[in-house]
């Protein structure tokens, strides 16, 4: 039974007006002849995002089946969330493990649609920056509605898709002023009718303003609307002469800087310091570590922002700001003394907690240079590798987003160095293009400042993930460059990697000699600094090359030993992995029982580990194995197993077990 996705924010308290809108909604609920897209337009602080969420709230029981709900960020200071990040997050959260699904946008639209078809859900897709980015996540059922809010008007969606376009304005007089009265009260609204549609007015009627300004008009129950109208009117005044006519900010950085002028003077530099932080989102121990206190400390300060609209809680313990706040909060940080030392502190928070949850994913990794912490900041120790993964899964549009500022103009150090960090779970989560990205800006970086280290780590780490993708031209260069610069410096384990690396792409150019002599010097050096898991890699790549050289005495005494080092250190993928390799030369040499043997230890170890598609592939193999040992029997099970997980990972390759299925005697 696939789950119930419950994807949305909460709803927004107070909802006021627009009735109109949520009339243009529910009629575009009722259309049944198509997918319904409802494009919400409209300016900065217009309340998109709350009505999109507040309808989809009132109308959940007309999609019984759940809601999905993504932040496309497309106008935040970073890039938009791509469509394929997006879907990522989609799949998971209907039900598919991460290697259940494709790598290609095309190919995990195409499961998507075909979750979604038949099932009445809602999907909101939040902050969109162009039609391009949503297209990708449009389900092809008529039974699923879609909502798009984005500040562009998104004529494609409607031209090319059918959208019906809400287009949001400022509130009118009448609903500002009553949401005014549903924050404030009744009572002190109909005492002083005239300040309170002057307060109105003075905060453009626009909903984000009208409610900070209500909740600092009630955490001053004492005084007249009139006269607190007055000192915003005088902070109007105060800055008029700063803005342009053009200015965005223009309308709210009045009632911005009256409510933040009113905090009290720690959450006031909660408030401006979280507007150094590059990602999305923070949570409270790296909002501790920004402002240099303790997390029940953070959480107080946080928890004060919150109450006064300044911040919204999104998840548990993790906090993002409304776009304009986020603008208005990096422009009081500028006159902050501590503003250096501060953005210094969040980048080792979060270069240090990736490094520990690194080693809780790959303990077997080797070590990674890393820059000593300057400040006093407590990096979190992250103790396990599913308490790792699920960090980086919460913690990945920030560190993207660190490195992407750090790049451009920040911490040279942590430019490179947090790529290599986070390398190992995006080759996990198969974020090739991320990858791809993040290690030619710790490239580009590490050329800059000529550090021979970082680029000799950025070097090897494009490589693989070329080579991932496989794009063997590209990776052979980096591989020969990396492995001259590890030379240089002295880095022998830099040096036995680089080898390992050029060495599989000579044995896929069929330059076995070259690759020969590549593997023997590199598993000499893993040897000479003691990394047992990467010499148990070079000892299988060698044996390998040995079978195509019909060396098979060697082949199989290198095989043989690879697998006892990998498993004596309980790298299971490592041994799994290996024993495939090992079976594929015994099937090479018509040894099906050795094969066999070997493979359902692999089989034992893919299931336990829980990776489907290695449980596949493995099954595929052994079906081979007995097929070629006159066994159709047991080769017809295997198959029929493997064919049945391959079509659930939507794999290609089911086509190919169907294909030997049917040519197994009897069918």
């Amino acid at each position: 039974m696939p789950p119930i996705p419950r994807q949305l924010p909460p709803d927004v308290s107070r909802f006021t007006g627009r009735r109109s809108e949520l009339g243009e909604l529910d009629s575009a609920s009722t259309d049944a002849t198509a997918v319904v897209i409802s494009a919400i337009a409209g300016a900065p602080g217009m309340g998109k995002t709350s009505l999109a969420v507040h309808w989809a709230h009132q109308s959940r029981e007309r999609f019984p089946d759940g809601e999905l709900y993504v932040n496309l960020r497309g106008f935040d200071p970073g890039p938009p969330v791509p469509a394929e990040q997006a879907l990522n997050g989609f799949l998971h959260a209907l039900g598919l493990l991460s290697e259940q699904i494709p790598r290609t946008v095309e190919a995990m639209s195409g499961i998507y649609r075909s979750l979604l078809a038949g099932r009445r859900m809602l999907v909101v897709l939040d902050n969109a920056a162009t039609a391009e980015q949503v297209r990708p996540l449009l389900p092809g059922s008529p039974s699923c509605m879609v909502i798009v809010t984005s500040r562009n008007r998104l004529s494609g969606l409607v031209a090319r898709d059918g959208a019906q376009r809400v287009t949001l304005d400022i509130l009118s007089l009448s609903e500002a002023t009553s949401l005014l009265r549903s924050i404030v009260g009744g009572r002190r609204v109909d005492e002083e009718p005239a300040a309170t549609a002057a307060l109105a007015r003075m905060c453009g009627c626009l909903p984000l303003a009208l409610r900070i300004v209500a909740e600092r008009v009630t955490r001053r129950p004492q005084v007249r609307i009139s006269k607190l109208m007055a000192e915003l009117s005088s902070e109007h005044d105060r800055l008029d002469a700063l803005t342009s006519d053009d200015d965005e900010m223009a309308t709210v950085r009045a009632t911005f800087s009256w409510s933040y002028r009113a905090l009290n003077l720690d959450a006031a530099r909660m408030f401006r310091l979280l507007g150094l932080n590059p990602g999305p989102h923070i949570c409270t121990s790296a909002a501790a570590a920004l402002v240099d206190i303790t997390e029940n400390e953070a959480r107080r300060q946080l928890d004060a922002l919150v109450s006064v609209h300044l911040i919204t809680e999104v998840q548990q313990d993790r906090f993002q700001f409304h776009d304009l706040l986020r603008t208005y909060a990096f422009e009081c940080s500028k006159d902050d003394d501590d503003y250096a030392n501060a953005t210094t502190r969040l980048l080792e928070w979060y270069l240090h907690s990736a490094h520990s949850g690194l080693f809780s994913l790959y303990p077997q990794h080797p070590v990674v240079p890393l820059a000593a912490l300057t400040t006093h900041v407590k990096p979190l120790t992250i103790e396990d590798r599913p308490a790792a993964i699920a960090w980086f899964d919460a913690e990945y549009l920030n560190l993207m987003a660190v490195i992407r500022k750090v790049a451009e103009h920040g911490n040279d150090t942590v430019a490179w160095q947090l790529p290599n960090i986070i390398d190992c779970y995006q080759a996990l989560r198969e974020y090739a293009d991320d990858r791809i990205e993040v290690h030619q800006l710790g490239l580009k970086v590490a050329r800059r400042i000529q550090d021979k280290l970082g680029m000799r780590w950025a070097l090897g780490h494009l490589g693989e993930a070329y080579e991932e993708v496989d794009r063997l031209e590209e990776t052979v260069p980096l591989a020969i460059e990396a492995l001259a610069i590890a030379r240089e410096i002295g880095d022998r384990w830099g040096e036995a990697n680089s080898m390992l690396s050029l060495g599989r792409s000579r044995r896929r150019q069929g330059l076995l000699d070259q690759a020969e002599m590549l593997f023997s010097e590199g598993l000499s050096a893993y040897r000479e600094v003691g990394h047992r898991r990467n010499e148990g890699n070079a000892l299988i790549n060698l044996a390998q090359v040995f079978h195509l050289q019909k060396r098979t005495a060697e082949s199989l005494v290198f095989a043989v030993k690879a697998i006892e080092i990998q498993e004596s250190i309980g790298n299971l993928g490592g041994a799994s992995w290996t024993r495939k390799a090992l079976a594929q030369i015994y099937i090479d040499l018509g040894r099906n029982v050795d094969a066999i043997e070997h493979l359902l230890c692999a089989l034992r170890i893919d299931r336990i580990s829980d990776r489907p598609r290695s449980v596949a592939e493995t099954l595929d193999s052994l079906g081979r194995a007995f097929q070629l040992k006159g066994d159709s029997a047991e080769a017809r099970v295997h198959w029929l197993e493997a064919l049945e997980i391959f079509e659930n990972l939507n794999s290609p390759v089911a086509d190919k077990v169907r294909d030997q299925l049917g040519c197994l005697p009897g069918d």
